[in-house]
Parts: C-alpha cells; structure tokens; sequence
C-alpha cells in the first residue's frame, strides 16, 4: 500500500520542475507507515511522473518515493502545490474557489476570466461543481482543523474557511491539513 506525504519546497511550480530529480528532497529517518517499527533512513525508490496544469503552463514533474525494508510499503513525497490525484495546482483550485464562495460569481464568468486570461480552455463549470462540493463536504473537517488551532468560527461559512486559508497560507495549510487529517482538504 502506497502511502503520500505532503512536503512544502518553498520553491515556485517552475523551480520544482526545473530541478526535476535535483530538487530538495528530505530524508526519513522511520516509516511513517502504522504499526510499522523501522526506524532507520528509508530507501530511495525511484521516482514517478505527474502531470500538473498551473494558470499559465502544464508541466510534467517527477515525484520522489521511498521504500521501508522491514514493512515492504512505499510512500510518495507529494508537493505541497498539488492534491492527489488532481492534475491542477491547489492554488488553480483555490483560486476558482475563491472567486465562486467568497466573490459569488457565476461559474461561468470564473471559466470565461480563466480562459481568456490564463488559456486554461479545459477547464469547465463543472470543475468548480466539482471542487466546491468536495469543499462543502469537507467543511467540518476543516473547521476541525482550524478549531484544533484554537482558530474557531461562530457558523461553518465557507467563504469564511476560504478567507481563513488565505490568512494561513495555501502550502502551509495544505501541509498542516495534511498532517491533521492525513489527506488533502478537497480529498
């Protein structure tokens, strides 16, 4: 069973590919994976390709793995500027998510602005279907979270969440979210 971590570079999308298998990436020094004891450097094991479509550019970057020898599992190190199993940035969605929950405007105005500012021609109304329902249907997760940061709001309004998100920053949320919940907040 494959297991993903969310790790946050500090680098742009454009630098991550630049660097492809060159880039920054951390050791672990214990299997993350439960009931697993090892406790020493995990193996490196290869690495795989992903396909990632930002406002501007669609690229094809490398995501590292591990292997634990004493449990047989691996574990993806996912940047922290995409979700599994997404092809578009978290900030792509975020933006979207933006502009529908706290800008109210309609769908279609969000993918007209997107096509003719950025050429993303793919993406549809559907998409923002899509991500604001995963949003909603994540909502009181994500006050849980928040909550746990003794961050606590009177009502779940989520275009209070997003406002907050903003306030503590995409990567980093992505990556304590993560951390809090073990998945991304639109999994």
């Amino acid at each position: 069973m494959k297991m993903v971590i969310y790790h946050h570079f500090h680098i742009p999308v454009q630098e991550y590919y630049r660097r492809g298998k060159q880039n920054l990436f951390p050791l672990f020094f214990e299997c993350p994976h439960p009931g697993c004891l090892y406790h020493k450097k995990l193996r490196s094991h290869g690495y795989y390709q992903r396909n990632i479509l930002t406002f501007y550019d669609s690229f094809v970057i490398y995501i590292k793995r591990y292997y634990c020898p004493c449990c047989g599992r691996t574990i993806s190190l996912l940047p922290s500027f995409l979700a599994k199993r997404f092809q578009y940035t978290s900030a792509l969605i975020f933006f979207v998510l933006l502009r529908k929950v706290v800008n109210n405007l309609p769908s279609k105005q969000i993918v007209e602005r997107l096509k003719k500012h950025s050429g993303r021609f793919e993406f549809s109304t559907q998409h923002i279907r899509f991500y604001r329902r995963r949003l909603l249907d994540n909502l009181p997760l994500i006050t849980g979270f928040f909550s746990s940061k003794e961050i606590v709001f009177t009502k779940s309004d989520p275009a209070v969440l997003i406002r907050q998100i903003t306030r503590y920053c995409l990567p980093r949320f992505t990556k304590d979210y993560f951390s809090f919940n073990a998945c991304h907040f639109l999994e």
